[in-house]
């Protein structure tokens, strides 16, 4: 469960629409309650901090669809949307990934590339910002190996 207070409610009450991919930075709590059954579950609740949308919204454009797509058949929207979810991958098991930061000779080598997979990312300007303060945190815990 997602907790919101006073100015972080009322906005994320007005900007938030169903189906809406967020990123959320708080404070983890867990606690066991007693259902109708009787019953001890484990409930989990986020303290909300800060909000950031992961991709944008939608929204009707004057431009036709033939021009969004992109050579490889998927539109902007579509890649962007992949793209997001290998970050997501990415963070969900870091240790999977080699990290060429530091050794890149050549800018069209990966950042990080997928052990197993070979799935590749690239850190790019207009990422969104939830992005650098994850790699800023997964640096300072541990060290990425490459070959």
């Amino acid at each position: 469960m997602l907790k919101m207070w006073d100015e972080m409610g009322e906005v994320s009450m007005e900007h938030l629409k169903p189906k809406d991919l967020i990123y959320v930075w708080g404070h983890l709590r867990s606690y066991t309650k007693i259902d109708e059954n009787g019953k001890h579950r484990m409930r989990h609740e986020v303290d909300v901090k800060e909000i950031n949308f992961v991709t944008p919204r939608v929204q009707a454009s004057a431009t036709p669809e033939f021009e969004k797509k992109e050579p490889g058949g998927e539109d902007k929207e579509e890649k962007h949307r992949n793209r997001i979810r290998l970050w997501q991958i990415f963070f969900a098991s870091p240790y999977e990934w080699m990290d060429f930061r530091k050794d890149k000779v050549n800018p069209k080598h990966p950042d990080f590339k997928n052990r197993d997979t070979g799935e590749v990312l690239w850190l790019r300007t207009d990422d969104p910002p939830w992005i650098k303060r994850q790699l800023d945190i997964l640096d300072s815990r541990f060290t990425y190996k490459s070959f």
